[in-house]
């Protein structure tokens, strides 16, 4: 009897203990939905989601190193439409080139009904063509993005499929 029960006791707590990273994930941030995908048209950041099928009213918010003495920009939509994807991007009329600083950290956020999306970014001028990198902020620098294995099949496939249509 006193066996059955530390057995049992003990397969308990494996199944807690199992069981602890996706109860602690899904409450420590409901409405995480993703990164920002930011792209550049017209020499202007273009903020969009990866996220096709949902429809709100959501704001976008880009953030500087000082919000607080202004650097900060916005755009609201406050009808119920599709969050923009990569063909129908934001770009925020007053935060263009000229008033983003190079090689400084960024932050947007797009903000739905009951999700919000998040990126911290920077703005460098490489080749005479500004690009969209990556924050390091283990070094404090911004650094090149380096695409993961999976992004790197999607973009090969998309180059592909590019192509046929």
């Amino acid at each position: 009897m006193g066996k059955n029960l530390y057995n049992t006791r003990n397969i308990s707590y494996i199944i807690f203990l199992l069981l602890l990273p996706n109860f602690s994930y899904a409450i420590s941030n409901p409405y995480r939905g993703g990164a920002v995908i930011i792209s550049m048209k017209d020499n202007s950041p273009c903020f969009s989601v990866d996220d096709e099928n949902r429809k709100s009213s959501f704001s976008v918010v880009v953030s500087g190193e000082n919000p607080e003495a202004g650097e900060s920009w916005s755009y609201v939509n406050t009808s119920l439409t599709q969050l923009p994807n990569t063909s129908n991007c934001i770009k925020i009329k007053d935060f263009s080139l000229l008033e983003a600083k190079l090689d400084t950290l960024y932050n947007v956020t797009l903000g739905a009904t009951n999700i919000a999306y998040l990126t911290d970014f920077c703005i460098a001028k490489k080749n005479e063509d500004y690009v969209i990198q990556d924050y390091d902020f283990k070094n404090n620098k911004c650094v090149d993005k380096e695409l993961s294995f999976w992004e790197k099949i999607k973009s090969f496939f998309n180059k592909i499929f590019s192509h046929l249509s």
